[in-house]
């Protein structure tokens, strides 16, 4: 994907009433294919002229689901991040507020494959203490070039207590399930009172208030090191 600032909403999303938004942000090695599970997510479609992520990028999505036994509009503000080391302070500073952590990696890559439990690790330590963490798979079409089994990934997210799952972001297979099992997983939480559910944005909390997002970015991008306590957008 061509790295560009965050996006802004659009206005048709700008204006949608919401219940409750959920901060998700996509991490992994640069090439693994996180911009293209979010564009597949996002637009229903493979992009084919994805190229490395600068920085970090936006996108949003609404979803109907049950929570509390009520039905409710659940809004999905999804970070992706660069895989480069350059850009590694620049993701720290997106993971506060975090609830969903999407750790990606690439079947056909054994490098990216041993490098999520460095991921995870650092993601458990900048996240939300209740995040939940999905470990996925991408290019499971690729089966000619697979190096890195089904079970492997699943033995490793069992271990860790971390969801798995396996996806194409060319297909689009299993795309919709990552974000729907982890915003469930979320959800159970919020029904269990492991989560308070007053801690959680919506839309009257959030209503008349705009968080510069390209802030962090352009500090980070002038002082890298300065930019790991800054403020991680949205705190939901």
């Amino acid at each position: 994907m061509e790295g560009k600032q965050p996006d802004q909403p659009s206005t048709a999303d700008a204006i949608q009433q919401f219940d409750l938004l959920f901060k998700f942000i996509i991490i992994g090695d640069t090439s693994v294919g996180k911009s293209c599970i979010l564009h597949h997510y996002l637009r229903h479609k493979f992009n084919s002229n994805s190229r490395h992520t600068v920085g970090v990028e936006f996108g949003q999505r609404f979803i109907q689901v049950v929570c509390g036994g009520l039905p409710k509009t659940l809004k999905l503000q999804i970070w992706d991040t660069a895989g480069q080391e350059r850009y590694r302070s620049v993701t720290r500073s997106y993971f506060r507020g975090s609830l969903g952590v999407i750790l990606v990696y690439d079947v056909t890559s054994l490098d990216s494959f041993n490098h999520v439990q460095q991921w995870l690790t650092e993601a458990r330590q900048f996240s939300r203490q209740e995040a939940t963490f999905m470990i996925v798979g991408n290019k499971k079409d690729l089966v000619s070039q697979r190096v890195v089994e089904m079970t492997e990934g699943a033995k490793f997210a069992l271990e860790n207590e971390c969801l798995f799952m396996e996806c194409s972001a060319l297909s689009g297979e299993n795309i919709e399930e990552v974000f729907n099992k982890t915003a469930h997983s979320i959800i159970y939480k919020v029904d269990s009172g492991e989560i308070a559910e007053d801690l959680i944005v919506n839309a009257r909390n959030i209503a008349g208030k705009n968080t510069d997002s390209n802030k962090v970015l352009r500090d980070a991008m002038k002082n890298p090191e300065d930019s790991q306590g800054a403020n991680g957008m949205c705190q939901c």
